[in-house]
């Protein structure tokens, strides 16, 4: 399975919406629990 958070954006722009932002820190903070583990590099 994978999630992948992917809007055609710049990245300053995708972090600064509040909504995506949510997901992108709950996916950091949390996936681990569940098995998941963050595949891109940064």
């Amino acid at each position: 399975m994978a999630v992948d958070l992917w809007e055609a954006t710049t990245n300053n722009v995708f972090m600064s919406k509040t909504r995506l932002k949510n997901y992108y820190n709950w996916l950091s903070n949390n996936a681990h629990e569940y098995g998941f583990t963050n595949t891109y590099q940064k």
